[in-house]
């Protein structure tokens, strides 16, 4: 296990409905597993991500360079110039490039259609990641 200090707890990212948070605050220590490496931790509210992500859950991520390398199967966290942050899987249509639709796990969640130019900031969750920190929060919780 290691600390790391770029855990954000105060600084909530949605699996749920869309919501604004406070961008200032300041980074605290986590413990992670040695082997997960991320720019950035945060708490994960809301149930779109479900099953796969759980209200609660922490998840870490790293920032992506080029919108380009988007891949379908990947998680990640948005945030709009809006200042809004949303965990979603991202597919861009294939009609209009102007746009990227933003994808729930959850099947009773629907869809959100997004203009690119919002996002501000793109950081992808890595699956293995994602694996190792639910697994010790599962264990540190029970």
């Amino acid at each position: 296990m290691q600390v790391v200090n770029n855990y954000y707890a105060d600084l909530r990212v949605s699996a749920g409905q869309v919501g604004y948070v406070n961008a200032d605050c300041e980074p605290s220590p986590l413990l992670v597993p040695c082997n997960v490496k991320a720019d950035a931790f945060f708490p994960v509210s809301g149930f779109s991500m479900i099953p796969t992500i759980n209200e609660g859950d922490i998840i870490g991520v790293k920032e992506v360079d080029c919108f380009e390398v988007i891949d379908e199967s990947k998680i990640y966290v948005i945030i709009t110039k809006d200042d809004e942050r949303m965990v979603k899987r991202i597919c861009p249509p294939k009609d209009n490039d102007d746009f990227v639709k933003l994808i729930s796990d959850n099947p009773e969640q629907k869809d959100i259609i997004l203009q690119r130019n919002m996002i501000l900031k793109l950081l992808q969750a890595d699956d293995e990641d994602v694996k190792k920190l639910l697994e010790v929060l599962q264990r540190h919780s029970g």
